[in-house]
């Protein structure tokens, strides 16, 4: 939606059908999830935004020590608020953005052995990108990513507060 000369509007929802089926278990769900974002054009090729996005996720899957070994989770609802901005420069698209993921986080349950969702994990970064041609013969993408992530909320395990989520680079 255009909003004068300068400002952008974008606003929208998406429908998720989920199925996830394994040898150990089945899962089906739908829901529908919002998206928002404004931009304003303070170039001819330039711009800053905000945006928020909600998403649905495959919840993981238990691994073999849990007493409910290779279980997939039920899918899980996400958040993310990202400000940034883009700009076209000789060809180039650059953009840069800081971000905020919020999203359930599973663990093993140190008093049951049950994998499950018992907590929330928060992702911050900074994400930086340059995409496009050089020449007619060259094109180039490059991005880097700085992630501060973060368990925020760990009902199964307290020891895991504060503590960065398993497998996920400091960056990229």
């Amino acid at each position: 939606i255009a909003i004068g000369e300068r400002w952008l509007a974008t606003v929208g929802a998406r429908f998720i059908d989920y199925t996830n089926t394994s040898p150990t278990s089945r899962y089906e769900a739908s829901r529908t999830t919002p998206a928002a974002s404004i931009a304003y054009r303070f170039a001819k090729d330039a711009n800053v935004y905000a945006s928020y996005i909600e998403g649905f996720e495959e919840g993981g899957q238990a691994p073999l020590t849990a007493v409910n070994a290779l279980q997939t989770l039920p899918a899980l609802r996400t958040r993310q608020v990202e400000v940034g901005a883009k700009a076209l420069w000789q060809g180039l698209l650059l953009q840069a953005s800081l971000f905020d993921i919020r999203r359930p986080s599973a663990g093993t349950n140190t008093t049951t052995n049950v994998y499950e969702v018992a907590g929330d994990a928060r992702y911050r970064g900074l994400e930086l990108s340059a995409n496009g041609e050089l020449t007619r013969q060259w094109s180039v993408y490059a991005s880097a990513i700085l992630l501060d992530a973060e368990i925020v909320r760990a009902a199964n395990n307290p020891a895991l507060l504060g503590k960065q989520p398993e497998n996920t680079a400091r960056q990229t």
